[in-house]
C-alpha cells in the first residue's frame, strides 16, 4: 500500500475492472461539448479556461508516461448540475492535455440523477442514474468520484471528489502512477 491513502469506505478496487463500465463515455473535451444546459457549459468552460496545472508536475507526468510503457486511463463520474464535478472534470481535462501522452487518457461519465426527496436510506437518484452509479463495484456514495485503471483493465484506486492531504490533482496522478505503475 502507498504511503497516502485515496481509498475510503467499503470500496475495493481490485473488484474493478474497466468491463465493468457499460455505459457511453465521452473522453477529454468532448465531455464539455455534451452539456446541453448553457450554464451548466459556461460555468465548466469558465473552470476549463482559469485552471492551470502545475508545471513541474506536468513535466514530470510527461517523463514518466514518456518512458513508461504502462497505460493509465482516467474515469470520472459525476453530473454537469454538480459544483464540485465542475471544478474537478475541467481540471482533469486540462492535465491530460497538458501532458499530451497518448498512455494517459481522461474519460468522463455524468448523468446523476437526483431528487429533493434522496436521502442516504433512498438511493432512487442511483437507480435513475447511469448503471455504474449504482454497480455495488463502483461504490458510488458522492460524486465526483475518479477512478484509476492500469493497461489491464485492473482498477488501482479511487479519488473521492479532492486529492486527500491538499494535493493537486496532477500532484495525485503523479504520485499514483509512482505507486501503482513502476
Amino acid at each position: 500500500m502507498t504511503n497516502i491513502d485515496y481509498l475510503v469506505g467499503m470500496f475495493d478496487a481490485h473488484s474493478l475492472r474497466w468491463e465493468d463500465i457499460t455505459s457511453g463515455l465521452l473522453e477529454g473535451k468532448q465531455y464539455l461539448e455534451h452539456i446541453d444546459s448553457k450554464r451548466e457549459r459556461i460555468i465548466h468552460d469558465s473552470n476549463y479556461k482559469a485552471y492551470t496545472p502545475e508545471p513541474a508536475i506536468i513535466e514530470e507526468l510527461r517523463e514518466f508516461f514518456g518512458d513508461s510503457q504502462h497505460d493509465m486511463r482516467i474515469l470520472t463520474l459525476g453530473a454537469t448540475w454538480c459544483k464540485t464535478c465542475a471544478e474537478v472534470k475541467p481540471s482533469l481535462i486540462r492535465i491530460i492535455e497538458a501532458v499530451n501522452a497518448p498512455n494517459l487518457r481522461v474519460f468522463l461519465l455524468g448523468g446523476v440523477k437526483t431528487t429533493m426527496q434522496s436521502t442516504e436510506d433512498d438511493y432512487s437518484w442511483a437507480r435513475q442514474s447511469p448503471p455504474e452509479f449504482n454497480n455495488p463495484k463502483f461504490a458510488v456514495n458522492q460524486i465526483p468520484m475518479v477512478y484509476f485503471f492500469d493497461e489491464l483493465g485492473q482498477c488501482v484506486t479511487r479519488i473521492e471528489k479532492y486529492p486527500k492531504n491538499g494535493l493537486s490533482y496532477e500532484h495525485a496522478i503523479l504520485d499514483i502512477a509512482r505507486n501503482f505503475f513502476t
